[in-house]
């Protein structure tokens, strides 16, 4: 029988293989912790409890198993028990602990002889350990016996025969005179008759009715029924009784055996948070506090693992772990991560277990790539990865390298991922920084696919020319149709082949493959007006451009282009399901392929207002190309009944405008009214200003505001729901607010918008003559700015230049900037119109002064 390669055993085997033996070096100073704290006094000797810190795979379990073997080798009686509390997970974890550890001490004899439980009645009794267990592992149970009397059958029966038989006989007495005597007989005795008529049915189907000791016993009621009510406990042992178990275990050992015992707490941190914390209060109440003299405890942990019992805020949860920690434990010793040289040695002579010295040589290379793709695993881990070539070695034998048989073992995942193989394989992707260690060669791709696909060197790599096409088709990952294309001299022929055997359910995908060959030639192109052709009787139900005809396109003749344009316009134009965005969506589409627009001939089409407006708001500025047909009034109608919070149409409306569409005379009145009538509300309030401003831009301001009250609200909503935009209409309600001498701080920055959008809803005279009493600080600002800037429609010379001083000053503007802005209106003919003698001049410049800057600054009133 081969000795190797050989399965590694995976439990801890008490032996350090680390060259600088530090789990050695750990286990004797913990032994010697243990030896040490049970030498000295109750009074000095700590708790005797420890914890063993270390990721998973450290070798916790080891050091656990080391640390047995040097309290046992000199003769010190220390027995260990090792509890799995991730194993016992299901169960009550004290009550399971109580279980296995008796059971174990009373098989293994430490604990013999007898011991006492106390009886229902609160005395005690002596029983051995084996009874003791038995007790404790029975479920409890109670009992309840509910006796209650009854009528037998017997009596009943009885009883009506009596009764029947006493009228029976007073009835046959009464009739003798009339029917004689021997129908009185025989009316007496009739009950009785029939009694035996019942009795003999009864002994026919049942035996026992024959034995006359039988039917006595039934008629005296001798017969007892009883019902039983059972209720089972099983609960887990209370902290008084757990303790008392323990103590009694403590006091109770075999010096003959041991003298003092172990217990492992072992897999701990692999619980359940709540398991954890329940498990850990009961360790901290028993073992941490006061503990047993004959009794040690020891748990290794993960710290790591542990915290997430205690949280999802990792900093904290960790925090709380180490409280715990140095609660429960007096003394922590920690098995250390071993280092790189330390993992090179352990791989090797892990390796060398499992494999001998027959594969030294590849050693190296395997060592080296499996740190490469697991630089933080440790023991358990490079034991499983072993264990697994072990096995691959077994079923392959020397048919596939070690080597390989490692880089498919420690990559197969990737090479698997969405059954990805053969890209993986042939391009090599998959080894990443493992390729300068080990080239993707022949050899290795041979290999690695015969691991893969389960075959045999041979056929790995041998797939036929027509099922590599077909598997193309298919969309089998890794199969590309350029493969072979150039290198095969068959391939034109066999793709022909395959095109005239391939199913038209199938058609969409093979063009679709066909799309990426880069190969061309007049057999391809045959190809291509074949599947064209076939493709061009597939009828199109919905308004989308099928990819298929976006390669077709591309692959085609002149002639058969036009005839696709030709039946994928009229297809959309006809669709049932007619949208007016996704028909110029998928005009669009056809218009972006290169030198395909030339071919496209959109006939006109009628439609609804609803699709229109779809259609507008895809195509914007465009729609008038894609001849989608409706009469302005129709659309004015619709547009002017939808409700105002309905509204969303602004879009629409501000492209058709520009064009010159229509005037939307009756979207016009729904809109004006909107905003006087306040029907304004936050979710349209930027569609319903925009609207009014796009309509009436020559044709402002508006004649009335709605109340300052209602704009207040507005406002001051649109800023509570973070809408403070243009287009969310609050440029408009801060306007109107402030033109109504609202009071409000606005930031510098909104002064310009507010300015140039403010004469939509009071004109600049206005403004100017109702702020020289109002003196609003943020209407100065927008004023201001008015000025300079030239922002305005209409000006009342005649009431603004009497207060010519108080405005410039009011507003901080320049005589040059005030005048300018008072010359864009035609003044110097309006005031020739006007003014017929001086004392009118006057009273419309009653400030001298003006006329000096009239002469030094060149404007209208220079000439008067």
């Amino acid at each position: 029988m081969t000795k190797f390669p050989r399965f590694i055993q995976d439990k801890p085997q008490g032996i350090d293989k680390f060259d600088g033996a530090s789990q050695e070096s750990l286990s004797k100073a913990i032994a010697k912790h243990i030896k040490d704290n049970d030498s000295l006094t109750k009074d000095d000797c700590l708790p005797r409890i420890i914890g063993i810190e270390g990721v998973w795979g450290a070798g916790k379990s080891n050091v656990v198993k080391l640390i047995e073997k040097h309290l046992q080798k000199d003769g010190s009686d220390y027995f260990f028990f090792e509890y799995d509390a991730w194993g016992n997970q299901e169960d009550l974890q004290r009550r399971s602990l109580l279980e296995q550890l008796t059971d174990k001490l009373v098989n293994e004899e430490i604990l013999i002889g007898y011991t006492k439980i106390t009886t229902k009645g609160g005395g005690t009794k002596s029983v051995t350990w084996p009874k003791k267990l038995k007790l404790l592992l029975a479920r409890k149970t109670e009992t309840t016996t509910l006796s209650y009397p009854r009528l037998s059958n017997g009596v009943i029966a009885g009883t009506i025969t009596t009764i029947f038989t006493s009228i029976a006989s007073l009835t046959g007495a009464l009739l003798a005179d009339r029917c004689g005597w021997g129908w009185s007989i025989i009316i007496a005795i009739l009950p009785i008759v029939i009694t035996l008529i019942v009795w003999a049915i009864a002994a026919w189907k049942n035996p026992n009715y024959r034995n006359f000791s039988y039917i006595l016993a039934v008629y005296n009621d001798k017969e007892k029924k009883e019902t039983e009510y059972e209720v089972i406990s099983e609960e887990e042992p209370s902290v008084v009784e757990f303790k008392k178990w323990m103590q009694d275990v403590s006091d109770n050992l075999n010096p003959k055996k041991c003298r003092k015992l172990v217990i492992i707490f072992d897999n701990m941190d692999r619980l359940p948070a709540e398991k954890v914390k329940q498990l850990w209060s009961s360790i901290h109440t028993f073992f941490a506090e006061t503990g047993f003299e004959n009794i040690w405890v020891i748990i290794p942990y993960d710290i790591t693992h542990l915290s997430c019992a205690f949280g999802d805020n990792e900093t904290k949860a960790h925090e709380l772990a180490q409280y715990f920690i140095n609660k429960t434990f007096p003394v922590t010793f920690t098995v250390p991560k071993p280092v790189i040289t330390d993992y090179k040695g352990i791989f090797r002579k892990l390796f060398e277990e499992a494999f001998g010295n027959t594969k030294n040589q590849d050693e190296n290379i395997i060592n080296r790539l499996y740190r490469l793709q697991h630089n933080e695993a440790n023991i358990r881990d490079i034991i499983i990865f072993i264990n697994r070539l072990v096995s691959l070695y077994k079923v392959r034998h020397d048919d596939v390298s070690i080597v390989s048989m490692a880089v498919y073992q420690l990559y197969k995942d990737i090479i698997h991922k969405d059954n990805n193989e053969i890209k993986q394989i042939l391009s090599g992707e998959y080894l990443g920084l493992a390729s300068n260690i080990i080239p993707n060669d022949e050899k290795l791709k041979a290999e690695v696919s015969a691991l893969a696909y389960g075959v045999d060197i041979a056929n790995a790599k041998q797939i036929p020319l027509t099922g590599y096409i077909n598997n193309c088709i298919d969309k089998l990952e890794g199969y590309k149709i350029n493969e072979y294309a150039e290198t095969d001299e068959n391939f034109d022929a066999i793709l022909t082949e395959v095109y005239a055997n391939t199913d038209t359910a199938k058609l969409t995908a093979m063009i679709e493959v066909l799309n990426g060959l880069v190969k061309n030639n007049s057999t391809i192109n045959e190809i291509w007006e074949n599947l064209a052709s076939l493709q061009k009787k597939q009828s199109i139900s919905t308004l989308d451009f099928p990819n298929v005809y976006k390669i077709l396109l591309g692959h085609v003749s002149d002639k058969t282009k036009e005839q696709i344009v030709d039946k994928l316009c009229n297809s959309w134009r006809a669709s049932k399901e007619f949208s007016g965005s996704k028909y110029v969506h998928c005009i669009n589409q056809l218009k972006a392929i290169d030198d395909i627009a030339k071919y496209i001939k959109l006939l006109p089409k009628e439609v609804s207002p609803e699709v229109f407006i779809d259609a507008v708001k895809e195509a914007k500025e465009t729609y008038q190309d894609y001849n989608l047909q409706i009469q302005p009034n129709l659309l004015d109608k619709y547009l002017s009944e939808i409700q105002p919070n309905e509204f969303n149409d602004f879009e629409v409306v501000n492209i058709l405008s520009k064009s010159s569409f229509c005037d939307f005379g009756l979207l016009k009145e729904t809109i004006k009214s909107a905003i006087i009538n306040e029907l304004i509300e936050v979710n349209n309030a930027g569609q319903i200003f925009n609207t009014y401003r796009c309509l009436f831009s020559n044709d402002k301001p508006l004649e009335k505001l709605p109340s300052s009250s209602f704009i207040n609200t507005l406002r001051t909503n649109l800023e509570n729901t973070n809408k403070t935009t243009q287009n969310d209409g609050y440029i408009d309600a801060l306007s109107i607010y402030i033109a109504q001498n609202g009071n409000v701080n606005i930031d510098d920055s909104l002064v310009v918008a507010i300015a140039e959008n403010i004469e939509y809803y009071a004109n600049e005279s206005d403004l100017l003559d109702k702020n020289q009493s109002w003196n609003n600080s943020t209407l100065n600002k927008v004023i201001s700015y008015m000025i300079k800037h030239g922002i305005g429609v209409y000006l009342n010379i005649f009431t603004i230049m009497p207060q010519y001083e108080n405005i410039k000053n009011r507003y901080s503007v320049s005589d040059k900037e005030l005048l300018k802005f008072i010359n864009r209106w035609d003044v110097k003919e309006l005031i020739n119109k006007t003014i017929v003698d001086l004392s009118q001049l006057k009273v419309l410049i009653p400030n001298s002064n003006i006329y000096d800057i009239t002469s030094t600054i060149n404007n209208n009133f220079t000439d008067l």
